[in-house]
């Protein structure tokens, strides 16, 4: 399930954008204000980080100044001081939303529930916690809290067509099941021939279905030596 359309090249909205320049950052920090769910790669977070810190860092030394020279400065002054005050506030209130949501999607790349998010409102730890989590690397398993019900399983083996490129397009990969006491299987490349239940290591090769030859003779019949006469002709030996 997709809530928007990316430009050639770049990964869907609904998914995370693992190495995303500061605009793109920035507009996806815009577009996906109310989501909650999927998850935002470490370059996005950051980036996104940097500018509402230095959003932070403006508004506070424009503040400073007019409150530093509303003493001996017109009345017109004071009044810009409060307003731009009220304009800070508004601001804050208005980042408010994409920052918490932005916040539960780095969570999620991580592989981490975006109830962690709650931390911050613990003094002091709460933030410096959320720092850490915000800097720890991407987790596939992360891809649990995308909502699409679709995510990689634990052990999965690779597709066909991840091994033998341009042979088999598009077919899924299964690791076989194995028994217990079973010997290993491995996946055969194109044109090669394994009987069942043999297992052959790499660079050897065993025929299948090869035995001993059978014995041309009885080997428990006692040999024949008897060399006396003939029981239908007595001057005859055998």
């Amino acid at each position: 399930m997709t809530y928007g359309h990316a430009p050639a090249g770049q990964p869907a909205l609904d998914q995370p954008y693992y190495g995303a320049p500061f605009p793109e950052a920035i507009t996806r920090f815009v577009k996906k204000t109310f989501v909650y769910r999927g998850r935002a790669s470490r370059s996005e977070y950051w980036w996104v980080a940097l500018a509402l810190a230095g959003v932070t860092i403006a508004f506070n030394a424009i503040s400073m100044g007019l409150d530093f020279s509303s003493g001996s400065t017109p009345t017109w002054v004071a009044i810009g001081g409060g307003l731009f005050g009220l304009f800070s506030l508004l601001v804050n209130l208005a980042l408010l939303l994409p920052t918490i949501s932005i916040q539960v999607r780095r969570l999620h790349d991580a592989n981490f529930s975006g109830f962690f998010a709650f931390l911050g409102l613990v003094p002091f730890f709460g933030p410096i916690t959320l720092i850490v989590f915000a800097c720890l690397p991407s987790v596939p398993a992360g891809a649990r809290f995308d909502g699409t019900g679709q995510y990689p399983a634990p052990n999965q083996g690779y597709s066909p067509s991840q091994q033998f490129p341009g042979q088999f397009p598009n077919q899924p990969y299964q690791a076989p099941v194995q028994g217990y006491g079973q010997q290993p299987t491995q996946p055969q490349a194109p044109g090669q021939y394994q009987a069942p239940g043999q297992y052959q290591a790499p660079g050897q090769y065993n025929a299948p279905n090869q035995y001993p030859p059978a014995p041309q003779s009885d080997p428990y019949s006692a040999p024949d030596t008897w060399n006396g006469p003939s029981s239908t002709d007595p001057d005859q030996t055998r």
